[in-house]
């Protein structure tokens, strides 16, 4: 398939580049960065235009000529108002580029890592993820101001003043072409040397970020398993080896800077000595002695300011490419171009000869065919790993089968867009996981056009709004990170109550009243029923109890469905029927 057909998301991950996120951020902001550029590349020109007025100023002077001395000191003036001007549009233009551009590499970050599967989450912290983007918005604009007001300037300032050295000195041009040649092909090479290192440094930076993130997340596992002295010593055992490789990288920089540092002096020694001989034998003025050397000095400071900025350039480098390596890898799961919405006539879903395994391990399905008929209520039920989240993850596209296809009235589910595929079912996960934002906002995101009284009806059928009302700030009551400032059973609740919201023509619930009280659970029973009237509907559950009124159960067993039945079918033999025996055995004796 021609991956240049993707979207812009899957072209960064096609190159793989910074350079492509860049150029993609920067588009809309050309002109100003047109602006910026142009600025520079006239300010440029001061290194070789300010020496050389000056060295005219002072020849005019040594020869008395003050017609000659008010028109130079006339362009010195000029000059300085260009340079002066030049500086100032570099510095509109950069104000009104950087803070428009670090907000379009987030939102292009965000944009394409939402795009991932749902696996690629599982295997990353999440505050790794969100280091990896603040990385990229500070770090691109800082390479892009080094390139334009470092590099570039320092590079036309090197290429004006060989010409004027060229014309005025041969051999002195000779031994400075040499110089910058020595310069730039050492800074290339240690460059390299040290971009590796770099980038193993921004990576274990991130590591130290995601765990003190991840042992803040899990505050009340560490105070009640007594893991403060192991989680202390585990962080300083991360922090000692970004510590070593940190000390490498900047004695390679001391290094680096010993042998740039040593190199100027000696070129500037061997300069003034040419200077001396040519002045003493009269071969030069003392307005072009002066010229020669102020140009030679300016080059080096800004030789200089190159071989200093590259620590700050590579250590952004080295950030920018661990960056880019993890969030801009290809996805695995991926909509086709131009693929079509999903259209739910009736529900009927089909799995054809599917085949799943997770990576590096056997097949959990191996060629499974199944049809679940239009309207038709199924439970799903079996031991701990034995599919059946696995199940509705397929069906849900959060993982991809390895063979076979899921069909959805007649339409494969990897042949149209994922939104449609979501938007047409409604799902109560195990874990309900809500935003750090108000009960009315949670609720709505299921249906976001929705109006408040219709989240108010959605609540009340998951007998959420009597809860609701006796809170102070009522529906615009924040429910905490993760909504952990609700109860288990509360943020079930929620989750049953986005269902009854968004009222999609297919329905999964997964252990969905598991966390609730047995008078709650009978009271939203019923209305789930209501709900689930004409829909296709999946119940996962553990309480066989719950599924009693499914048209159909199937029991999944390492991946296979070993029964398939009624409930008043299956309870006669079989391991459901032991399932079902050790559940009734278990109830009357707690009765």
């Amino acid at each position: 398939m021609d991956t240049k057909k993707y979207s812009c998301g899957l072209k960064l991950a096609r190159n793989n580049s910074s350079l492509a996120l860049l150029f993609q951020a920067l588009k809309p902001l050309k002109i100003y960065l047109t602006f910026s550029v142009i600025a520079m590349v006239l300010y440029s020109s001061e290194v070789v235009m300010r020496p050389f007025f000056v060295g005219r100023l002072i020849d005019s002077i040594n020869d008395k000529d003050s017609l000659l001395v008010a028109r130079v000191a006339f362009y010195v003036l000029l000059s300085q108002i260009l340079f002066y001007f030049s500086k100032r549009l570099y510095e509109w233009s950069t104000f009104k580029y950087e803070p428009d551009l670090k907000a379009r590499i987030k939102e292009l970050a965000i944009k394409y890592l939402v795009s991932h599967e749902y696996a690629f989450f599982q295997s990353h912290f999440s505050g790794n993820l969100v280091s990896k983007i603040n990385d990229l918005s500070n770090c691109l604009p800082s390479i892009l101001t080094i390139c334009v007001n470092g590099y570039l300037v320092s590079f036309l300032s090197v290429i004006t003043s060989l010409c004027v050295l060229w014309y005025i000195h041969l051999p002195l041009a000779i031994a400075f072409s040499i110089w910058v040649i020595f310069i730039l092909s050492s800074s290339t090479l240690y460059l390299t040397k040290i971009h590796h290192l770099t980038k193993n440094l921004a990576n274990l930076d991130s590591n130290i970020t995601a765990n003190a993130l991840d042992l803040i997340d899990n505050i009340l596992c560490l105070k009640i398993f007594s893991g403060t002295k192991h989680e202390l010593s585990r962080f300083k055992n991360l922090q000692d080896e970004h510590l070593e490789k940190n000390k490498k990288y900047n004695m390679l920089i001391f290094i680096f800077y010993l042998i740039q540092g040593s190199s100027f002096i000696l070129y500037q020694g061997f300069c003034l000595l040419i200077l001396t001989d040519l002045q003493k034998d009269g071969l030069i003025s003392a307005g072009l002695f002066v010229m020669i050397l102020i140009i030679n000095l300016r080059v080096l400071d800004n030789l200089w300011l190159i071989s200093y900025q590259m620590r700050t350039f590579s250590d952004n480098l080295g950030t920018i490419s661990q960056a880019t390596s993890l969030l801009f890898s290809h996805p695995k799961i991926y909509d086709l171009p131009n693929a079509p919405s999903l259209r739910v006539l009736e529900g009927k879903i089909v799995f054809q000869d599917v085949t799943f395994h997770y990576e590096n391990c056997p097949p959990l399905f191996e060629n499974l065919s199944l049809t679940l008929n239009p309207g038709e209520k199924v439970g799903i039920v079996g031991h701990s790993g034995g599919g059946k989240s696995t199940f509705i993850n397929l069906i849900l596209r959060l993982f991809e089968a390895t063979r076979g296809a899921i069909l959805i009235d007649g339409q494969s589910i990897k042949e149209i867009s994922q939104e449609s595929l979501w938007s047409a079912i409604s799902l109560i996960p195990q874990n309900t996981s809500l935003f750090h934002r108000t009960i009315i906002e949670n609720i709505r995101y299921a249906r976001p056009e929705a109006s408040d009284e219709d989240v108010y009806a959605a609540a009340q059928k998951a007998h959420l709004h009597e809860f609701i009302s006796h809170l102070p700030l009522g529906y615009n009551t924040l429910v905490g990170d993760k909504g952990l400032k609700l109860s288990g059973g509360q943020r079930q609740r929620l989750a049953i109550a986005r269902v009854f919201l968004k009222d999609s023509p297919i329905i999964i619930l997964d252990e969905s009243t598991s966390q609730l009280d047995s008078i709650t659970e009978k009271q939203i029973h019923s209305s789930l029923m209501h709900l689930m009237k004409n829909k296709t509907t999946i119940v996962i559950a553990h309480r066989l109890s719950t599924l009693v009124e499914m048209d159909r159960i199937l029991l999944l067993h390492k991946g296979k469905i070993i029964q398939d039945g009624t409930h008043d079918k299956l309870r006669t033999n079989g391991l459901y029927k032991r399932l079902w025996d050790i559940q009734m055995k278990g109830k009357t004796h707690h009765a």
